[in-house]
């Protein structure tokens, strides 16, 4: 694994080898940009998509192949954070997924990435997220919250 972050540097970057055993690593690395600029309150809004995006990335991405790596990659905006996770895949046709999972385990990465982040791009084998963090409506807020407790994440969210 290879880890170069630095919570004070515009852009900071975690590459992993493609196994779900790193999960820890990607929550740690988003835990620590978190508590650095100060939004802790925000991180089961961040970790959730952003967790999903790199379980999809191992497993449809990179086929569990545990010789390539997926890329996390954190940058400042001006309205919050823009989150991108990149992996050695061919990305695929997203417009096919993304809907509310039928049965419990169906596809459910893709649904909360689109309802937790407010911005979400694909293009080239990565999926860009962008978290609005400044003036945060309590609506939204309320509503995110509301999702992630009926996913069953209440232990991570402090918002």
């Amino acid at each position: 694994m290879c880890k170069s972050y630095n919570t004070h540097a515009i852009m900071e970057e975690l590459v992993i080898q493609s196994n779900t055993e790193n999960i820890e690593k990607v929550e740690s690395y988003l835990w620590d940009i978190c508590e650095a600029k100060h939004i802790t309150d925000y991180f089961g809004i961040i970790s959730v998509p952003v967790v999903q995006a790199v379980k999809n990335s191992i497993e449809h991405g990179n086929h569990n192949d545990a010789e390539k790596q997926v890329h996390i990659a954190c940058n400042n905006t001006p309205s919050g954070l823009s989150i991108s996770v990149s992996d050695d895949g061919k990305g695929f046709d997203h417009t096919k997924y993304g809907s509310f999972p039928e049965a419990e385990g169906d596809k459910q990465g893709l649904y909360l990435i689109k309802l937790l982040a407010d911005n979400v791009s694909f293009s080239d084998g990565r999926v860009s997220m962008e978290f609005m963090l400044s003036g945060v409506d309590e609506r939204y807020a309320a509503s995110r919250r509301n999702v992630l407790e009926n996913f069953g994440v209440r232990k991570c969210v402090t918002v």
